[in-house]
């Protein structure tokens, strides 16, 4: 039987790219998609594909698409999420606060609601082969971005999330990863609503003029298939760097054994619990 991927916002860019990859090794494709206009290159794309209407920032629209591929799908063994949007890039006390739920819910709450849709039809593991669930982080982890709060808060959320969903179902691989700096066109959503001045827009704007460091999209495929290809041990809960972290390579021994050892790894934690202080 042929394994399945259901790709949530099969249309962005990364999206899309993962599910011609997947397609090309005989995997049977199921895509959501918001504009009716994007069907037709879908179909050609993906002649063999099979893509349901979703807006996902409507519960009703994303309970209607995961019912409508829980009906045409046996059973799935990757699931990958890509929405996303950084508006309102603006800060906290200045934005719009149902813009900035908005966001949040885009960006996190929305694509668990979709998880939780389809998770009646996951599939089974056979031979440590363990479905994949695959989510993706953004910048803001480890320091604090400005004007960025309801997409960053978003996926910490997912990310502290997934250690929690590992924990709970161990028969399923929770991933969440960070791709890193890729060519795709959210950046030019970020230009149109920053000022010129600012740091960010700068930093945008630089990089869409010369996008030769960005992250090729075939690392970030390359990157799922050795997560995938990993026991559920080491890589379930985390939160991976398609970009600075040694998954690839020589090194990619030893990062599995590090991960081996040490399940705080690559999770969020509170920094500097040892600290103690004479008294």
């Amino acid at each position: 039987m042929k394994k399945s991927i259901v790709i949530l916002s099969v249309t962005s860019d990364i999206g899309l790219y993962i599910a011609k990859y997947y397609y090309n090794q005989g995997y049977k494709v199921y895509g959501t998609y918001r504009k009716k206009e994007s069907l037709a290159s879908l179909k050609k794309d993906l002649p063999e594909g099979y893509f349901f209407q979703c807006d996902a920032q409507n519960r009703n629209s994303i309970d209607t698409a995961a019912k409508q591929i829980n009906k045409y799908i046996e059973s799935w063994n990757i699931l990958v999420s890509c929405p996303c949007s950084p508006l309102p890039l603006q800060k906290f006390n200045s934005s719009n606060i149902n813009e900035w739920e908005d966001s949040f819910y885009l960006n996190s709450l929305a694509q668990l609601r979709f998880l939780h849709r389809l998770i009646p039809t996951k599939g089974i593991e056979t031979h440590n082969d363990h479905p994949l669930v695959l989510f993706f982080a953004g910048g803001g982890t480890n320091n604090a971005v400005d004007s960025f709060s309801a997409y960053t808060s978003a996926k910490i959320h997912l990310i502290k999330m997934f250690e929690l969903l590992a924990f709970e179902d161990q028969l399923t691989k929770y991933c969440i990863i960070g791709p890193g700096w890729t060519n795709t066109k959210t950046h030019y959503i970020t230009l149109e609503n920053t000022n010129t001045n600012s740091k960010k827009h700068k930093e945008v704007s630089d990089f869409i003029k010369d996008p030769s460091n960005a992250t090729p999209l075939i690392d970030i495929v390359n990157c799922i298939e050795w997560i995938r290809k990993q026991k559920l041990k080491i890589v379930s809960g985390r939160n991976f760097s398609v970009v600075n972290d040694n998954w690839k390579g020589k090194n990619n021994n030893s990062l599995v054994m590090a991960l081996e050892k040490d399940e705080n790894m690559y999770k969020l934690r509170r920094s500097g619990n040892n600290t103690k202080f004479d008294q």
